[in-house]
């Protein structure tokens, strides 16, 4: 499915990981919808059931087929060439047959190492297709999850996976493919004509080959343990060093910097303690696959000599027999190091099935509705008994019976931790309610279940989303505001104008180009979040839900952004505990600790003095500028 042609065609490449992904349309303008779509149906995705290492086998059937191929031409070509090698002994009295032996022979050399070549080859875009394979599962996963720092899984555990336990994997399959491949076959293909050929001496000889396989186990399983052991050192000095470079100023003003070396030499040398452990052993290993490797062709001149049957004359039968087992012994030397990098990419598969198996977005949809909405457009949103908490924690949202007509504007004010975030989510189907259901009411009077699988997709279409914290990648400018390489300048400056960043991108040189830095360190935090707004608008989706997208802006700027709102969009829910133009949305929810307190017109509610909206105002909970 994914080939190695892919990576000199990013674009391709992008459209391939894309369409492994059920969100994958929330990421990409709707002009590119089409042919995601039709991408998603060539390739439905990247196997994520079953076991890992058959989901492999099946995902690249293919690849695998023509390498064993390859490998098993190479091995009846070594079978050849020692029969013909065997019969030009044989010949040694006729000059003409020899010539053509010769040929023969030397045709057989040449096609080994063309087929050798290919085999290489395939083998080299197998290796590929395995990080390939292990990065477009883990990001499809990565997509589909809400929240990715858990208990279970911690930044630092992410970033390990991501920068190296891929390369584990990879390692193991490229071994196999080199070394474990060829072996299989060569016993298969060459193992009974060396017995047939030497009798017991040969059978011992192939036996005594795996002679160091016990001990390999053993030391694998030692591998497979201290693998262990570093990887979750490793997860916790990436959590350190991310939690140190992120806030190294405030670091250094509260002088905590020798705390942090502290820390981060104690699991560096916890670190560097586990793999010289590890690194010792695999040497040892290594030693004796190197030096066991001449064992079996001892034995089978010894054997030969003092066990055959009145000791085996026939010198071209054991030319022909230590040819064929060298060629065995060649790749059985490296079996036991196979067996190391299976201990350490076992441990990596261990943790990435534990990833897969963690609860995402698709555990939580039900099956498709029997109506179809995939032309529809969702008109209403009904919220009925939704409650929602985290964990086993309290209540965030209690007991909420709503209906929001996604065609009008909508301000949610509530004091910090009143859950206006939580029920943005909830509205946008990041959550799922604990108890309760959301009901999407369409144009074509289907009403339905927000968590059926084909409503979950047609409502999502229409539906922007801007969270609490921007989301900001070391590129340019006009890339963090389309999430997309092929940008369009003119699609990116009107997003931008109505975001009131027009006059910032004017004042830098680069423009549109500018790099913002990593996490946005070149940005203000004012213009971070007009930059997460301007990709809620860029989308143009019919409907945007805001999380707080005002608060770190200037009241006159505040003013303009909500005239832009209303003006080009056809309706929106807000959220905020600061809102200067209150007076000009629709509706106004008041949320107070989960619960909808008052639901109104703004004028009305401000005018009555009764109102908990204005017992609110007299207490200073909400900032309300004329």
């Amino acid at each position: 499915m994914f080939d190695l042609k892919i990576f000199a065609n990013p674009a391709k490449l992008k459209r391939d990981f894309l369409a492994t992904t059920e969100v994958a349309d929330q990421a990409i303008p709707s002009e590119l919808a089409r042919e995601f779509g039709q991408l998603r149906e060539e390739n439905p995705e990247v196997l994520m059931s079953g076991n890992f290492w058959w989901d492999f086998v099946c995902t690249y059937q293919r690849h695998i087929t023509e390498l064993v191929a390859g490998r098993a031409v190479m091995t009846v070509l070594i079978l050849v060439a020692v029969l013909a090698s065997q019969r030009l002994l044989d010949e040694s009295n006729s000059m003409t047959a020899a010539i053509w032996l010769l040929v023969f022979y030397a045709l057989a050399q040449l096609t080994a190492k063309v087929v050798n070549a290919w085999s290489a080859l395939r083998q080299s875009q197998l290796l590929v297709c395995t990080r390939t394979f292990v990065t477009l599962r883990m990001n499809a996963k990565l997509l589909r999850m809400g929240a990715l720092s858990t208990e279970a899984f911690s930044t630092g555990n992410l970033k390990t996976l991501i920068s190296s336990d891929i390369y584990r994997i990879g390692d193991f399959f490229h071994a196999v493919s080199r070394n474990g491949v060829p072996c299989v076959l060569a016993l298969i293909i060459l193992g009974p004509v060396i017995v047939y050929l030497m009798g017991v001496p040969g059978l011992l000889a192939i036996l005594v080959g795996f002679g160091a396989m016990p001990l390999a186990f053993l030391f694998g399983r030692y591998v497979h343990k201290k693998e262990e052991r570093i990887k979750q050192e490793e997860d916790t000095l990436s959590t350190i060093i991310s939690e140190w470079v992120t806030n190294v100023r405030l670091l250094r003003f509260l002088g905590w910097e020798t705390l942090m070396q502290t820390r981060v030499a104690s699991h560096i040398r916890g670190l560097v303690i586990q793999a010289t452990k590890q690194h010792g052993v695999n040497l040892i290993n290594f030693g004796i696959s190197v030096t066991w490797w001449l064992t079996p062709i001892i034995v089978l001149i010894w054997s030969n000599q003092h066990l055959a049957p009145e000791g085996n004359s026939d010198l071209v039968a054991l030319f022909g027999s230590i040819w064929m087992l060298n060629h065995i012994t060649l790749y059985i030397r490296w079996l036991p190091n196979i067996f190391i990098d299976y201990a350490s990419a076992s441990a990596c598969v261990n943790r990435l099935e534990t990833l897969f198996q963690n609860g995402d977005i698709q555990d939580d949809l039900l099956p498709d509705w029997h109506q179809s909405v995939r032309k529809a457009t969702p008109l209403r949103l009904h919220l009925n008994g939704v409650s929602f908490r985290y964990g086993e924690g309290g209540n965030v949202i209690q007991d909420l019976y709503l209906t929001l007509n996604l065609g009008e504007s909508v301000s949610v004010i509530g004091r910090v931790g009143s859950g206006k975030s939580t029920l943005l989510k909830l509205l946008c189907a990041e959550l799922k309610p604990t108890t309760g259901t959301i009901q999407v009411e369409f144009d074509n009077g289907v009403v339905a279940d927000l968590w059926h699988a084909n409503v979950y997709e047609a409502y999502r279409r229409h539906i922007g989303y801007m969270p609490q914290e921007a989301y900001l990648s070391n590129a340019s400018f006009a890339i963090n505001v389309s999430m997309d390489s092929k940008v369009e300048d003119a699609q990116v400056m009107r997003a931008i104008q109505m975001a009131e960043l027009e006059a910032d991108v004017a004042q830098w040189e680069g423009g549109l180009a500018e790099e913002v830095g990593e996490t946005g360190v070149n940005l203000s935090g004012g213009q971070k979040q007009r930059v997460n707004l301007a990709r809620a608008l860029y989308s143009e989706r019919s409907y945007l839900l805001l999380d707080d997208p005002l608060s770190a802006v200037d009241t006159d700027t505040e003013a303009r952004l909500m005239q832009n709102l209303l003006v080009h969009t056809s309706g929106f829910v807000l959220s905020s505990h600061r809102l200067a133009e209150l007076r000009l949305v629709d509706r106004l929810l008041v949320l107070d600790d989960g619960r909808i307190v008052e639901d109104g017109v703004p004028e009305q509610l401000m005018n009555n003095p009764e109102s908990e909206f204005s017992q609110h105002l007299l207490a200073g909970d909400f900032e309300l500028e004329e």
